[in-house]
């Protein structure tokens, strides 16, 4: 099995730091087959007031079809952020996220919501997480 992983350094406490078990410092490149994620700087921010919260920074990473991949790290490290990203529930502040070549970083909410229909299925821990879908 091809295994990947996305960890929290420990010296990173303000949020996730993407990192690619391998090609990691190859420009991320959408071209070539089998690509079924590809994510490229990919950052998210949330404003609480006046500042600036940065949950995730940078992340690079392609997943190739058939690939199994670990999301780890500690409570409050951008685990959740992340996925919702990949899950099309939220779009990023900055960077690139392709999903089967298509590049859904700056879909509206409509767009959103057909690739989540047609491309994304979820399986939850809980029932309940969003209220919408039950």
């Amino acid at each position: 099995d091809k295994q990947k992983e996305v960890v929290a350094p420990k010296e990173e406490r303000e949020g996730v730091t993407g990192r690619a078990m391998k090609g990691s410092k190859d420009k991320v490149d959408s071209q070539h087959n089998g690509e079924i994620l590809v994510m490229q700087q990919l950052c998210k921010s949330h404003m609480l007031g006046t500042m600036e919260l940065k949950v995730l920074k940078g992340i690079d990473m392609i997943i190739q079809q058939g690939e199994y991949v670990a999301i780890m790290g500690p409570s409050g490290s951008g685990k959740s952020t992340l996925l919702n990203l990949l899950g099309c529930l939220d779009t990023p502040t900055s960077g690139v996220y392709r999903l089967a070549g298509e590049d859904v970083s700056n879909m509206n909410d409509n767009e959103l919501s057909q690739i989540r229909g047609s491309r994304i299925g979820f399986i939850f821990q809980s029932y309940n997480l969003i209220a919408q879908l039950i």
